[in-house]
This record gives structure tokens, C-alpha cells and sequence, in this order.
């Protein structure tokens, strides 16, 4: 596993190389603020119930996690290796975490270059880089910031490889996508919404042997643990039994509850409310709507762009257990979708209504400034 990320790392430093010496300095600067965002008072707040949760689990015994949890254990093994190297205090402890979520900045960089140009590859990292959303999952001792990076890595390998065809790019996919599993349930929705864009590529016959090739793989790898948790894997498709302490909501209701709510934490970030939490959402789904169809984005993108955001949302909605267990950090996979849908409908305007353009522009920056302000203020005053 370290020398997987040693590799993604590797492959984002040398395409940031091969830019123009006029590109290079805007890049590292976001990686560094992206970077400097997730350490800034990493320390400052104490642990809560699910961190310590996390702390238990990677100071016991190796393969205590995988033998005792029902959860993908990978997360918690490579804690357990961490802090046996960095020790066990709030800020290393938390420091893996903003190590991995400061490594989906420069793969949202890549991740939008492939899909909808240079330019917007670069606006996707500045995004990624000064989101409320990602930096508050980078900053806590859970899953959620690895998830994020896994599931960016994975999409990067699958077009990597739709685009040149080179077995080396899809042997990283199957790599990258299986760790991303043994990480999280939600990794689920991946391979789904990866199953359904390469079935409306319509790539050849070869390739879609060879990407079924993968899938088995990776499913023959996979199976084990969905063998040791069999009861906990099947709950997920079922009711909660605790459904009846609340109170339920009609299906169009709790539809438009996940989905308020996905959208005021993707764009303002969880701890901003009110008009400003509203005029924020309102903004993204605006450029996520002119999004929809990118000016200057290929067939193969529109597809993918729609696949990962459309997909995911639907199934999580179907499930029973969204009445009661759901958090839009359950919708991690959607969001690289979500953001190059908005940087699109950036790119569409700026084409289109260049005025607009830099109104929103700036409405984006502000928000996304409002949102981390809101966050660093609340863990300001709780050292006060």
C-alpha cells in the first residue's frame, strides 16, 4: 500500500513536471494551500466518539481490526502502522488523514484535465483545495479523506486506460479500486458507477473483456470479506430496526432531505446554516445544471461526468436504511462528479456570458471562504 501511493504521487508530480514552467507555480502554490488548510489546528479540537473509536482500533494489535470489525479494515491497519512510526498524539494522529486528503487535491487536478481540459483540471484543484467539505474530512481521524483520494485515483486509472488502453493504467484501477473497498462500504457505488460509463462507451469487444477481466479480479479479491461479514453486508439492503424511533418520511420528502443536504455540505461545508447556507447551495446547483451539458467537453466525458454523480444518488436513495443512517459523506463518490460539473458550468459561462462568469466566480470563492471560516472560527473558540 505505501508504495501504491508512492506511485499516485509519483504520476501527479511528473504531469505537473511536463506543464509549462508558467503552470507549474500555481499548481504547487494550490498543493501547498490545499496542504497548509488540512494541518491549520489539526490539534485543536479533542477527540469524538467515532475517532476514538478509530484510536482503539489502530493501537490494538495488527490484525485485531480485520478479525474483530465489520467494517473494511484497511484504513485502520495503515493507522495502526502510522502512529507505530509517528506516535500517538491529537496532531499525528490526525496527520495521516490531511496527508490523504491534501493528496486528492493534486488528483482533482488530474481528474479535470482528463475530462474537461487543462484549465479546468486547475479551477477543479483550487476547488478542492479551499472546499469546506474535503477539509473537514481531512482533518478527522476516519476513513472518509482516504475513501475521497482512493475513489479519485480510481476514476483517473479508468480513463487513463479507456483513453491509451495500457494494461499498466488498468492494473492500477484494479489496485486502486480494491484498496478503496477494503476502505469503505460506500467504495460499492464505485465500481457501479464505473460499470455503467464503460457500458455506454461502448469500447470494443476487447476491452470490455479486458475490463471485465478486472472486475473479476477484483471481486475475487474482494470476496473474502464480504464472506466474513455476511450478516452486516446483508443489513445494508435492509430496513434499519431502529426506524421506528423516528418519525418516517414520505419517499419524495426524504429525497429531497438527502439530497438539500448533500448539497449544502458540498458547497458551504456542514456547520454553515441560514441564508448563507442556502445562497451557497443555490449557487452550485446553478453551475452544476449548466454543467450538465460542457461546452467544450468530449462525449466520453459527459458520460463519465453524468455516470458518477447520477448513479450513486439514486442507489444510496433506494436503500432503507438512508431514512436513518445518512450523512452526505456517505456520497463521497458523487463528488468528483459534482465539482467538474460545476467547474463546467464555469467554463460555460465564461463563454457564454463572461460577466456572469466572474459573478460566480467570486460568489464560489466566497462561499467556499464563508464555509472554512465558519469551521475555523468554531474550532477557534473551542481553544478559547
Amino acid at each position: 500500500m505505501p508504495r501504491l501511493y508512492f506511485d499516485l504521487f509519483a504520476n501527479a508530480r511528473t504531469c505537473l513536471k511536463r506543464q509549462r514552467g508558467r503552470m507549474f507555480l500555481p499548481l504547487f502554490a494550490l498543493c501547498w494551500c490545499g496542504f497548509a488548510l488540512r494541518v491549520y489546528h489539526l490539534d485543536a479540537q479533542s477527540f469524538w466518539f467515532d475517532e476514538w473509536l478509530s484510536f482503539d482500533l489502530a493501537r490494538a494489535p495488527l490484525f485485531y481490526a480485520p478479525a474483530t470489525i465489520d467494517r473494511p479494515p484497511l484504513y485502520y491497519v495503515l493507522l495502526h502502522l502510522w502512529i507505530r512510526a509517528a506516535g500517538v498524539y491529537p496532531f499525528t494522529f490526525r496527520f495521516f488523514s490531511a496527508c490523504c486528503g491534501a493528496l486528492a487535491v493534486p488528483l482533482f487536478y488530474q481528474l479535470g484535465r482528463k475530462t474537461l481540459g487543462q484549465q479546468a483540471g486547475v479551477w477543479a484543484m483550487a476547488l478542492a483545495a479551499l472546499s469546506p467539505f474535503c477539509v473537514y474530512y481531512a482533518q478527522e481521524a476516519r476513513t472518509y479523506a482516504l475513501t475521497l483520494t482512493l475513489i479519485l485515483a480510481s476514476n483517473w486509472a479508468l480513463l487513463q486506460w479507456l483513453d491509451k488502453g495500457r494494461k499498466r493504467a488498468l492494473a492500477l484501477y484494479a489496485a486502486v479500486t480494491l484498496a478503496c473497498l477494503y476502505t469503505h462500504y460506500v467504495a460499492l457505488l464505485l465500481p457501479a458507477a464505473q460499470g455503467l460509463f464503460v457500458w455506454l462507451s461502448r469500447p470494443g469487444k476487447r476491452r470490455h473483456l479486458q475490463w471485465l477481466a478486472a472486475l473479476a479480479a477484483i471481486g475475487a479479491a474482494f470476496a473474502p470479506w464480504p464472506l466474513h461479514v455476511w450478516t452486516h453486508m446483508a443489513e445494508l439492503a435492509q430496513p434499519a430496526t431502529d426506524m421506528l424511533i423516528y418519525t418516517p418520511m414520505p419517499p419524495l420528502q426524504r429525497a429531497a432531505h438527502v439530497l438539500w443536504t448533500t448539497l449544502v455540505e458540498f458547497s458551504v461545508g456542514r456547520t454553515v446554516s441560514g441564508p448563507a447556507a442556502v445562497g451557497g447551495a443555490l449557487l452550485f446547483l446553478f453551475l452544476v445544471i449548466l454543467g450538465l451539458r460542457p461546452a467544450d467537453a468530449t462525449p466520453q466525458a459527459r458520460r463519465f461526468l453524468s455516470c458518477t454523480l447520477a448513479l450513486p444518488v439514486a442507489v444510496l436513495l433506494l436503500l432503507p436504511r438512508t431514512a436513518v443512517y445518512f450523512s452526505p459523506k456517505y456520497l463521497s463518490v458523487a463528488l468528483p462528479g459534482f465539482y467538474l460539473l460545476v467547474i463546467a458550468g464555469l467554463q460555460r459561462l465564461r463563454r457564454d456570458a463572461p460577466w456572469l462568469f466572474a459573478l460566480c466566480l467570486v460568489l464560489v470563492l466566497l462561499t467556499c471562504a464563508w464555509g472554512l471560516g465558519d469551521w475555523f472560527l468554531r474550532i477557534h473558540d473551542k481553544m478559547a
